[in-house]
């Protein structure tokens, strides 16, 4: 059920993470004005399909939970500096389909990324959460993740 991105599922993530974002912009209209630019958005999945996409660049790596019928759930991270030392990987993004959540797939999604965090060596992981996203912040609670910072931002 949890795979590698393929370029066939490029339109079911794109649509999943507007989805994603538009219930953030409706959470924090201030921090998230603009519209979700879709073919940016793709352009980028595209890119990391692409076997020179790693030559290029350190990769944001991406799993999707598939159950047969299409992309439930997707999560990307990338490979960054530990605060303690050594390597470290920071989730970008964990999106779940609305009528998919509950299912234990973000927490599937999330296991899947520490085992390969793990594997790869890291030392930590870490992710930011909006604080209006209290379901996103247990998800990563009940992992095991301590908020450690809070960052506080004013709009110019």
């Amino acid at each position: 059920m949890i795979r590698p991105l393929e370029r066939a599922d490029i339109a079911e993530i794109v649509a999943l993470t507007k989805a994603t974002h538009d219930e953030h912009r409706r959470e924090m209209p201030a921090f998230f004005p603009q519209v979700f630019d879709e073919k940016t958005y793709a352009t980028s999945l595209r890119a990391r399909t692409m076997r020179h996409w790693f030559v290029l660049r350190p990769p944001t790596q991406t799993l999707v939970w598939d159950d047969g019928t299409g992309v439930k759930g997707v999560i990307d991270w990338d490979l960054t500096s530990s605060t303690c030392g050594g390597t470290a990987y920071f989730i970008n993004n964990i999106s779940v389909k609305s009528d998919a959540r509950r299912r234990g797939i973000g927490r599937a999604l999330l296991e899947a990324v520490r085992e390969r965090a793990r594997a790869a060596g890291c030392r930590e992981i870490g992710a930011a959460v909006w604080n209006h996203n209290a379901v996103s912040a247990a998800l990563f609670e009940r992992a095991g993740f301590s908020p450690i910072v809070t960052h506080h931002c004013a709009k110019l």
